[in-house]
This record gives C-alpha cells, sequence and structure tokens, in this order.
C-alpha cells in the first residue's frame, strides 16, 4: 500500500480540482476565493511557530487545511481567467463596431471535403476611433476555391466580416459543439471566401512550431509518396504516426466499435516507442559519465519535439510529462513513485490549462494510467505462468483489462456503447500498432535509400492492411458492440467510485471497503430502476430544428415516430447527428420514419393534420391555402417553407393553437410574422429558440 507521504502531489491535486469545479460550475463571487487565500497565507504564518513547538503533532491539521484553503484558491483564480469571454478586452465586448479585424493563425490548417479549419487569434480591431488591442479566438472556415491562398501558422490575415457567436445544441440530446470550443476559450465561428480576407504578413509566431510543423510536413510528403494509391491506409498511417487525424467516420466509427481507437490517438503508447528509440540510439553515450546529463536532456528534447509535432494533445502532454519525470528522477538518482509522478503530470497540466479537467482526453487519459497502476499487478497475480509467452501475453491482457476496468465510466457517459471483444482486440491492435511505429520510422529514414525504403514500405503497408483486416474481423463477430448505454453524470461519479472503492477492497483485503461498494451499487441500482420508470412513462412530442427540413418526433415509452418530408424519409442520413443523442437520452429501442400523406411537405395546397395522445398539430406548406371555417382543437401550426399567409389569417383559422415556425422558413419571412405579433406565447421559432418539446 502507498503511504500518502510518498504521494504529496495527490494531496495538492485534490484541492486544486475542488477549486477548478467550484469555478466552472457555481461561480461563486470573486471575492470569496481571495479571501480565503489570503486567510490561509496569514494563518499559515501566524501558526508556523505554534506547528514548530511542543504542540507541533496536535496543529498538524492546520497546515493540511490551510494547504487546502490555498490550492482551492490557486485553481479557483486560474479558472477565472480562462473565462476570456467575460474579460473586457475580448473582441465581442467592444462597444463600437469593428470595421476590420487583425488576427494570426495559430496552427496549421486542417483540411476538410470543402473547407479548411483555421484557429485565429484576434489581436487588433480597427473601426472609427482607430486601432485597439484585443483579444479572443474564432475557428473559421475557408471555402475551397481555385483563387484561395491558404494562411500557414504564423500567418496574419486581415478581414472585415464579424464573427457569429457559436449556437447552443438545438436539440434534446444533440452534442453540444459549442460547449466543447467553449472548454478550448473560443466562443466565435466565421466563415470565409477568397475574396473575403487578405495576408499581410508571414512566418510569424514561435521558430520551434514552425521548425516542428515543417518536420510533420515532410513526414507526411515522404508517406504521401509510398501511399498515393492507397489513401485509406495512408489516413491510418497519418493518424498512428503524428495524430493527424483525417479519417472518415467509417475509419473511426470501425476502430471505436473494436475498442482500439486510442492506438490513431497519439498517446503514452507512442510516446513509449519514441522514448524506447531514442534511449536505444543513444545507448553509446552510457559508456562515459562525461555524458550523464547529455543523454537525458537529449532524449527529453525529442519527446517534446514529438509531442510539439503531433500537436501538443492532452494524452500525449500526459505521457511526455511522465516519462520527463521519470529521466528526470532517474538522472538525479532520485526514488520516484509512480502514483506521484501521475498527480504531479495532472497538477502540472491542470495548472497550464485548468480546462483541461473538463477534456475527454485528459480524463481518459489519466484513468488509463491509474487503472493500469492500480490493478495491473493483482490481476497479473490471479494467474502465473512459466512459459515466457504466454507470461507476456497475460501481462498485456491484465493491461487492457485494467485500464478498460478505469476507464468504462467515462466511455458509456460519453460515447453510449461498450466493445464486448477489447481484451481480444487490444491483444492484437497494440503490440502491432507499436509494431507499424518502429516501421514507420524506419521508412521515413531510409525513405531516400532505393531498395531498402522499398522493403520497408512494403512491410508498413502491410502491417496497417493487417491492422485493417483485423478491425474489420472483430466488428463482425456477432454482438462485438453494445450500444445506445445511457447512463447520467450522477451515475457515471457512483460507478467510479465504486470501481475505485472495490480495486481499494482487493488490494488491501479490508472489509471496511466492502461497505461503499454495497453502498454505490445500491444508489446505481435505485437510480437505474428511477430511470426505467421515466422512460416508460415518458409521453412527449419534439418540433426539431433540422438544417433545411421539417421533423416533428412522437415519442411514448421506448417507442418513436418521425414525421418528416419526403426527403428524410428516404434517407435519413443527415439528420441522425441530430437525433442520434435523442435515441440514447430517450431510451427509444423502436423508431418508425413515417412521411406526411403527401407527396412532400413543402408541395401541398391544404393543410396537413395528424394527431397523437389528444394533441392535433396542422402542418402548413409554401403553397397552402387557409380553409374557409374556423378550425378548433389544433393545438399546434407548424410552417414549412413560407407560407405566403399573413399571421393574423392563421390564428383566425387556428383558434388558440400555438405558430410554429421550422428551418425551412427564411428569416425575412419570420420577421414578417413577428411583426404581427400581439401575443408572445402564442409564436415558437424552431431557428431561434431551438427545439420545441411539448410533454404529455
Amino acid at each position: 500500500m502507498t503511504h500518502w507521504s510518498k504521494i504529496p502531489f495527490f494531496r495538492f491535486l485534490i484541492p486544486l480540482i475542488t477549486g477548478i469545479v467550484i469555478c466552472y460550475f457555481l461561480n461563486c463571487p470573486f471575492i470569496i476565493p481571495y479571501i480565503a487565500l489570503l486567510i490561509a497565507i496569514a494563518f499559515l504564518l501566524i501558526v508556523h511557530k505554534k506547528i514548530n513547538g511542543v504542540y507541533s503533532y496536535s496543529w498538524r491539521w492546520v497546515f493540511g487545511v490551510l494547504i487546502n484553503l490555498i490550492f482551492i484558491g490557486i485553481g479557483y483564480k486560474l479558472t477565472e481567467l480562462t473565462f476570456q469571454l467575460r474579460n473586457e478586452n475580448h473582441f465581442s465586448n467592444i462597444d463600437s463596431t469593428p470595421l476590420v479585424y487583425y488576427a494570426e493563425v495559430t496552427d496549421q490548417p486542417v483540411e476538410k471535403e470543402r473547407t479548411y479549419r483555421l484557429i485565429l487569434n484576434i489581436s487588433k480591431i480597427q473601426n472609427d476611433e482607430g486601432t485597439t488591442s484585443v483579444l479572443g479566438k474564432v475557428v473559421c472556415y475557408l471555402k475551397k476555391d481555385s483563387q484561395l491562398q491558404i494562411p500557414q501558422y504564423g500567418d496574419e490575415i486581415l478581414f472585415s466580416k464579424p464573427p457569429q457567436r457559436i449556437e447552443k445544441p438545438g436539440n434534446p440530446g444533440e452534442f453540444d459543439y459549442a460547449g466543447f470550443l467553449e472548454n478550448k476559450q473560443i466562443y466565435h465561428t466565421l466563415s470565409l471566401k477568397s475574396n473575403d480576407f487578405i495576408i499581410i504578413s508571414i512566418g510569424n509566431g514561435s521558430h520551434l512550431k514552425h521548425f516542428a510543423f515543417n518536420i510533420r510536413d515532410k513526414i507526411l510528403n515522404t508517406l504521401n509518396r509510398f501511399f498515393q494509391d492507397r489513401p485509406d491506409e495512408y489516413k491510418i498511417a497519418e493518424a498512428i504516426l503524428t495524430g493527424q487525424s483525417k479519417l472518415s467516420e467509417h475509419q473511426q466509427e470501425m476502430y471505436s466499435d473494436a475498442g482500439v481507437i486510442h492506438i490513431l490517438c497519439v498517446s503514452g503508447l507512442h510516446v513509449g516507442v519514441i522514448y524506447l528509440m531514442t534511449e536505444f540510439l543513444l545507448s553509446f553515450l552510457n559508456r562515459r559519465t562525461t555524458f550523464l546529463f547529455i543523454k537525458p536532456t537529449l532524449v527529453l528534447v525529442v519527446i517534446w519535439l514529438y509531442a510539439l509535432i503531433t500537436g501538443l494533445s492532452v494524452p500525449v502532454m500526459r505521457a511526455s510529462m511522465m516519462f520527463s519525470l521519470l529521466l528526470i528522477g532517474k538522472t538525479l538518482r532520485m526514488q520516484t513513485n509512480s502514483y506521484n509522478i501521475l498527480a504531479a503530470s495532472a497538477f502540472i497540466l491542470l495548472i497550464l490549462d485548468p480546462r483541461s479537467l473538463f477534456n475527454v482526453g485528459f480524463q481518459l487519459s489519466f484513468a488509463a494510467v491509474t487503472g493500469i497502476l492500480v490493478l495491473k499487478n493483482p490481476i497479473t497475480k490471479l494467474w502465473a505462468s512459466q512459459n515466457p509467452i504466454l507470461s507476456k501475453i497475460w501481462d498485456l491482457i491484465a493491461i487492457s483489462l485494467a485500464a478498460q476496468i478505469f476507464i468504462t465510466p467515462l466511455i458509456l457517459y460519453y460515447f453510449h456503447k461498450f466493445p464486448i471483444y477489447f481484451i481480444i482486440a487490444n491483444l492484437i491492435a497494440v503490440p502491432l500498432s507499436a509494431f507499424i511505429i518502429y516501421t514507420g520510422a524506419a521508412l521515413l529514414i531510409t525513405s531516400s535509400i532505393p531498395f531498402v525504403s522499398v522493403v520497408f514500405s512494403w512491410l508498413f503497408m502491410s502491417e496497417i492492411k493487417f491492422l485493417n483486416l483485423f478491425v474489420t474481423f472483430i466488428n463482425n463477430l456477432p454482438g462485438a458492440i453494445i450500444r445506445n448505454i445511457h447512463i447520467s453524470l450522477f451515475s457515471c461519479i457512483v460507478l467510479s467510485l465504486m470501481l475505485i472503492f472495490a480495486a481499494a477492497l482487493n488490494i488491501n483485503e479490508k472489509r471496511n471497503y466492502i461497505w461503499p461498494v454495497l453502498i454505490c451499487l445500491l444508489i446505481l441500482g435505485v437510480n437505474a430502476g428511477v430511470r426505467n420508470a421515466e422512460v416508460s412513462n415518458q409521453r412527449m412530442i419534439i418540433f426539431h430544428k433540422i438544417n433545411s427540413h421539417t421533423l416533428i418526433s412522437f415519442i411514448e415509452g421506448t417507442h418513436q415516430i418521425i414525421l418528416t418530408d419526403s426527403i428524410l424519409n428516404k434517407n435519413l442520413s443527415p439528420a441522425l447527428y441530430y437525433l442520434d443523442g435523442l435515441t440514447v437520452e430517450a431510451g427509444i429501442k423502436e423508431c418508425v420514419v413515417k412521411c406526411t400523406s403527401k407527396s412532400d411537405v413543402n408541395s401541398y395546397s391544404v393543410p396537413e393534420f395528424c394527431q397523437f395522445l389528444g394533441k392535433r398539430i396542422a402542418l402548413l406548406s409554401s403553397n397552402c391555402i387557409l380553409p374557409k371555417a374556423n378550425i378548433k382543437n389544433v393545438d399546434y401550426v407548424l410552417l414549412c417553407n413560407n407560407p405566403p399567409l399573413r399571421l393574423n389569417d392563421i390564428k383566425g383559422s387556428f383558434p388558440g393553437a400555438i405558430i410554429i415556425t421550422d428551418n425551412t422558413c427564411s428569416q425575412w419571412k419570420i420577421e414578417e410574422y413577428k411583426k404581427e405579433l400581439t401575443s408572445a406565447g402564442s409564436f415558437y421559432n424552431l431557428k431561434k429558440e431551438g427545439a420545441l418539446v411539448v410533454n404529455l
């Protein structure tokens, strides 16, 4: 058992995380953490002499309380600084309307199907009053055309089009893309054409980043030379070696369903391989004591250069930080503790960026490593083999199982699925991906040597082909994936605590830990029962916000009926992004897609009516003519595709009904309707307000 004194960074990490969470979720008045910080420092100074006196043992708890208060205040303050939108210097908080924006490209452009994606850091704006220094990041999409000059990292561009605030999700269960970008301190988006901006300077930014990006470009160009006719294999090679993922949705889903998506995201495995390769190549420096500090310094440079080349993702930074701390401790001949190094890595990363705590990659990476540290040895001891090959296989199984146990709550909460054959998949995919990295490195080194490079390229491509075939085989096994699993954040936390207590029970063999495990199990059971009752009794109508389409969901228990236009009725794929989250959230087991009884929801000339559990809905399209007589008992009227009707006439034909405009209606037409509005409660704009959920 690890004593608390051996993992001091863990004791600092808990209050730091507490301060981050308080600021992020509770948003206490700003003065509270500062007062707490000052009081903590003052008390620390006052009681210092007391603690060193006769009663030092009885006063020891004071140090703990004060240190915790200090780190809570630090966590709160650092997190508060990340809310750039609250800063008066943020470009969106400037009173006067900017005429021109000056922005610098902060990363290499990412190519999409029809656009290039850039992250811009707006540094200045110019208006009638002059030039003002500002701050704020924007995600920018450049539309592809023959005249487009693509800005690179460090280039400064000038544009006049104002950035737009990123919309919150418009449908229940929809992925919160705005929240995802907010954790990266990006609140606005921008779409530009080739004639909407000009590049005013190039080559700015960090020289080290330029160097790293140049190396990355050379690696990608070399890979492209050998994989010209193999785009699928090239994308896998690109992801494994550089972390630059341009995988298709099918490829991502295939590797994710098999439980091996982590090998395509540069992480501890990749950094470990780079570390071992560098150690081997520099092993000649071990012969002389004068090179004692030169070798570890070079290893650290290579590790962090690789991290920079691959984009400094959270898993890479975690692994690089841990290897760095281990290497420094080994060089200085200090005793190292894996738990303390893991906690120190998390502590440093959170100090640098407190919002990393809410990054899925951060959570998965640290949970996986924690699982390996805690459970790998206990699992290994369950079975021992004298055969060295079987022993190595069992070690791989133990590592995979230990990591999977600790990340399972997060996998279920974020991705709503569980790969059944993850042990088999990782048993082959993990060592194979290590071989792919070694072979890829050999190919890059020998790329200019004709015969040797051909051999390595053939071997490299064969390994990737085999990996793809193996992943496909795993996915084709019966029951390979359990989908649409729903657990709440509360259940995720309780399940995580249960696993931690169960691990402690297994390691320490103290019966006291069995009670927390049973309590967590009871809470999960009650929560599951409440959830099942809620799903069984749910009755709702949802008017969805879907781009350029009309779509209504009728839900009763676990059954869903989707009423939509003829286009989505033939192919619902464009709407799945908006609906998949609802399927999980509402526990839908059976779904039926229906089209309106007319040929197209946008073309019929008389109102279309439907009824669900006593609620009547009328659909009016562009060519629709109002009935001469008033129709009572209609609860909702959905306007589609700009009906050429006056709002007052519609309300007169359907007295008491709530009028709804969907995303097929133009903004100018919605504004016309709003001008006639007399009662705010009788009109609902899906485009602005998001989906309308009617609970019955």
